[in-house]
């Protein structure tokens, strides 16, 4: 929610699809966290984490492409992104 209303100003006709991408995304990690006490501990964290590490990828996106150019910004969205499907992947394997 943050993130939207921070580059609202900044998207103009892409705004819509932005904020159906962010409800996309936030359900996303909503149904990470509704894993809790469903599964074991080491699948939850691993899963939230990589929740977690993919929507910082896509947010340092998101500020990269519609408010500020961010130093190095293609290898931090890159790492999150790997990171986030990495953790998302074994923590799915670990249930």
């Amino acid at each position: 929610v943050w993130v939207f209303l921070k580059l609202r100003p900044e998207l103009g006709p892409l705004e819509l699809p932005v904020l159906f991408y962010m409800v996309a995304i936030l359900i996303m990690g909503i149904a990470a966290l509704n894993r809790f006490g469903r599964v074991s501990s080491l699948s939850f964290t691993m899963v939230l984490f990589g929740s977690l590490l993919f929507i910082s990828s896509d947010s340092i996106l998101a500020f990269n492409k519609f408010s500020s150019s961010i130093e190095w910004s293609g290898f931090w969205i890159m790492l999150t992104y790997i990171g986030a499907q990495l953790l998302i992947v074994l923590g799915l394997s670990k249930e």
